[in-house]
């Protein structure tokens, strides 16, 4: 289920960068960075609050006992870290409604939903 949570970070990431975490020419040269490098936090520190990027940060972690145990907490930790985004202070409101950021609920609903989805699959084999 780690491995998991490690891939709806990545897809977390994106959804929310329009970037991959890692960029590299070569397969072998991007599997290493996905092995040894931290992910750059910067582009998510623009675009959402301080309790999203832990989360992906921890959805990255190389370490998969620092990473959400499985579907069913990244999903909740998610719903938190959204509802977080939706009270953040006055720059993020007047980012919001200059066009940035809109998205970001419903991509964490979607991702919220996969996770549970699939912890449910998991939990009925």
């Amino acid at each position: 289920p780690r491995a998991d949570v490690y891939a709806l970070g990545v897809m977390l990431y994106e959804c929310l960068t329009d970037q991959w975490p890692f960029n590299a020419p070569e397969a072998r040269l991007l599997l290493r960075k996905h092995l040894e490098e931290a992910p750059p936090l910067e582009p998510l520190r623009a675009e959402v609050g301080d309790r999203m990027v832990r989360l992906v940060a921890a959805c990255l972690a190389k370490t998969p006992a620092e990473r959400p145990a499985d579907g069913a907490e990244f999903a909740r930790a998610l719903r938190a870290a959204a509802r977080d985004d939706d009270a953040g202070d006055e720059a993020d409101a007047a980012r919001r409604a200059a066009g940035g950021g809109g998205s970001t609920l419903l991509v964490v609903s979607l991702l919220a939903a996969a996770a549970a989805v699939g912890a449910l699959l998991l939990a009925m084999r």
